[in-house]
């Protein structure tokens, strides 16, 4: 028979033990969001002022019939909407992100989202955006949670400065376990950056840029601020299919604990357009973290694909 102080002392390590698998549990899930959302960063691409006028007129000579005619074309409008939706399916080798016995598992992203962007004076443009997405996970089921996300920016392109993108933005996240529906993550977060493009023909280009992100995140354990660096490569195969590789680098500072995380990833997707708002794609990536506390070290591959359905209007 145990003694009632040796059976309090191993309920409070079964408390700790529980605790701990939790709190691993949402740091692999704040992990996983965040993964997903610096893949899904999209190349800042200014947006061209089109002329006010709706109908331009264009001049053709004919002077055997009529004379000189004009013919009006029409411009084309501005669309400064986007809604969307995604469902992709991944395979992972190391679910939770851990250092020693990686275990594997599936999973499903779900995405609905909506996007606003327009042109304003003088080379800036302005873009709002919201986003909802749902992780299902196959094995590991206490994993499954929900993210949403709203985001304001602003962007400047500079000829001046050899056409560099200058941006700054506001992003809010929520991430709500699937379970007990319960909010166990929020962050605030503040990013400014800079991106040059170096276009070699229509078909590809190359761009590379830094980024600084501040945040503010409860529980606090969470909160970090990040200095990342990236290249990426982007390749117009056919008129149909597209292909691109990206290599990033991010310096990760914890508000607590002193932790310090070095972030390594890189990715290739393909994407192949079977209509105007209908695309196919698929994509791998490998990651590795190396941090300060050893215990946050882990190396992750995940493949997949998914389906897009996009408007623009």
């Amino acid at each position: 028979m145990l003694m009632r102080s040796q059976r309090h002392f191993l309920l409070i390590l079964t408390a700790l033990a529980a605790a701990e698998a939790q709190g691993q549990a949402q740091n692999s899930q704040i992990e996983q969001a965040r993964q997903r959302d610096a893949l899904n960063t999209e190349l800042i691409r200014p947006v061209e002022t089109l002329a006010p006028a709706a109908l331009e007129p264009t001049l053709g000579g004919d002077p055997d019939s009529f004379g000189i005619q004009q013919f009006l074309r029409e411009a084309e409008r501005l669309r400064p909407f986007r809604a969307f939706a995604d469902v992709s399916a991944f395979v992972t080798n190391n679910v939770a992100l851990t250092r020693q016995d990686p275990l594997s598992d599936a999973f499903l992203i779900a995405t609905f989202g909506f996007e606003y962007r327009r042109p304003l004076a003088r080379g800036l443009q302005f873009d709002a955006s919201l986003r909802y997405a749902t992780f299902r996970y196959d094995k590991f089921r206490q994993l499954d949670f929900s993210s949403f996300d709203l985001g304001i920016g602003l962007t400047y392109h500079s000829e001046k400065l050899g056409g560099i993108d200058l941006y700054a933005r506001y992003g809010f996240n929520e991430l709500r376990s699937a379970e007990t529906d319960d909010v166990f993550f929020t962050n605030h977060a503040l990013l400014v950056g800079a991106q040059k493009v170096v276009s070699f023909s229509q078909a590809h280009y190359a761009y590379v840029g830094v980024s600084g992100h501040l945040g503010f995140a409860d529980p606090q354990a969470s909160e970090r601020s990040e200095l990342s660096a990236f290249a990426g490569y982007h390749l117009q195969a056919t008129r149909n299919l597209e292909a691109d590789l990206l290599y990033r680098y991010i310096y990760l500072r914890y508000a607590e604990g002193g932790r310090g995380d070095q972030n390594q990833t890189i990715s290739l997707g393909f994407r192949y357009r079977i209509t105007d708002w209908c695309f196919a794609s698929a994509t791998s990536y490998i990651g590795w973290n190396r941090s300060n506390q050893s215990v946050f070290n882990y190396d992750t591959a995940n493949a997949g694909g998914g389906l897009t359905l996009s408007v623009v209007f």
